[in-house]
């Protein structure tokens, strides 16, 4: 076979490059003639059919795979919006459960407050019947006042001599300051009911602290203005006459860190000192004694919140002095019943209420065993109101 081209010494690349080009296109040429003939054959024909088949299934299948990246992302899509709906679904369930808990949580206040309310209805009826039976009660008290009065009018009453022995101590000091206004009242009564009303006070407090508003008629007030006695009576109850140093803080009758300065105060103020209700009791009977006449009726009133428990300086006990003090101020009162044709004593326990009562047990058997000591004329209370009834019934009483 000739050689295509001829080898040198030197190989020309210019003519080496065209030699290999022209070989190429020769072959590409064979090959066209040979695939025209192939073509006009009936194999060539179904290669051309199945080379058309096999483009038709490309395409189709770039059509599918397309429309399954189109599937893919719409699901990829329904999937988020399934995900989104199914968290909606979730908070409107937390919701639900939220509000169903408010729900109940308000049903079961609104519950309460109608149990509120209608307790609250309950409990102003029940305030309701309570005041009508209290306006009964005032009622029937006024109107049995104003029988007593109209029947002492026509009653030839006997003098009276009335005596208030009261604590002074500053545990007292609320009961006092009510006093200062009721006992003017209760000697306007005396002075209406009896001919001749004398009122006498004692307060005690310590041994060397005890004030004293000597016996002293009290007479009625006529035209609005009051009698001499009465006078007096409203000085020793109102008037400042006392001057007292303040202290930054007084407790339990122990008075710490002066303040250094003082206020005047009337003879009705609670003081801190211990109780002398043995001094007390004497000055009252002593009072009640300068009285010879045998008709006048004599009243002893001892008002107080402790025993003769602090006789000897020490409140926290009961010793064996303060038991010889209160056998002393027993004997006072029975001497008292003894001397005196017509006498009352009434014994009027404050503390039954007061939260720190020392000896509160023995203090209200002391009482009551005073009352006993004074006999027939002799009683027990702890209602300080009952001094007005007392009065009455000294004055009206047989």
């Amino acid at each position: 076979m000739k050689p295509l081209y001829k080898r040198t010494g030197h190989d020309d690349i210019g003519t080496v490059t065209t030699d290999l080009f022209t070989m190429l296109m020769m072959l590409f040429a064979v090959m066209m003639v040979v695939v025209a003939s192939m073509l006009r054959t009936p194999i060539g024909q179904q290669l051309i059919e199945l080379l058309n088949q096999v483009t038709q299934l490309t395409t189709e299948r770039d059509d599918a795979q397309s429309e399954s990246s189109q599937w893919k992302s719409e699901a990829s899509d329904l999937k988020q919006q399934v995900a989104e709906v199914e968290s909606q679904r979730k908070e409107a369930r937390e919701d639900a459960e939220e509000w169903e808990q408010r729900t109940i949580a308000q049903a079961t206040k609104t519950q309460q407050l109608n149990t509120e309310l209608a307790q609250s209805k309950s409990n102003a009826a029940a305030s309701a019947q309570e005041n009508q039976m209290l306006k009964k009660e005032v009622e029937h008290t006024k109107s049995a006042r104003d029988n007593a009065l109209r029947e002492a009018a026509n009653l030839q009453t006997k003098p009276v001599d009335v005596v208030l022995v009261l604590d002074g101590t500053s545990s007292m000091d609320p009961i006092l300051q009510e006093l200062a206004t009721s006992v003017k009242s209760v000697a306007e009564i005396g002075s209406r009911l009896s001919p001749k009303f004398r009122l006498g006070i004692v307060i005690y407090r310590g041994k060397e602290n005890i004030a004293i508003f000597p016996l002293t008629e009290i007479k009625q007030t006529v035209g609005g203005v009051p009698s001499e006695g009465m006078r007096s009576l409203t000085k020793f109850t109102d008037e400042k006459t006392k001057r007292l140093t303040l202290y930054e803080n007084s407790k339990n009758e122990v008075a710490v860190t002066p303040l250094g300065k003082s206020e005047m105060f009337s003879e009705m103020k609670g003081l801190f000192a211990y109780a002398d209700i043995e001094g007390g009791v004497r000055s009252g009977v002593s009072m009640l004694s300068q009285s010879n006449t045998q008709e006048t009726r004599k009243v002893l009133i001892l008002m107080g919140d402790i025993g003769p428990w602090e006789s000897d300086g020490n409140p926290a006990d009961i010793s064996s002095t303060d038991q010889q003090s209160a056998a002393r101020t027993v004997s006072l009162i029975k001497k008292f019943d003894r001397s005196n044709r017509f006498s009352k004593a009434l014994m009027l326990f404050t503390g039954k209420n007061m939260l720190d009562i020392k000896h509160r047990a023995q203090t209200m058997d002391f009482f009551r065993s005073l009352a006993v000591s004074a006999g027939s004329g002799g009683s027990y209370s702890d209602d300080a109101s009952a001094i007005a009834a007392a009065v009455i019934e000294a004055v009206v009483g047989k």
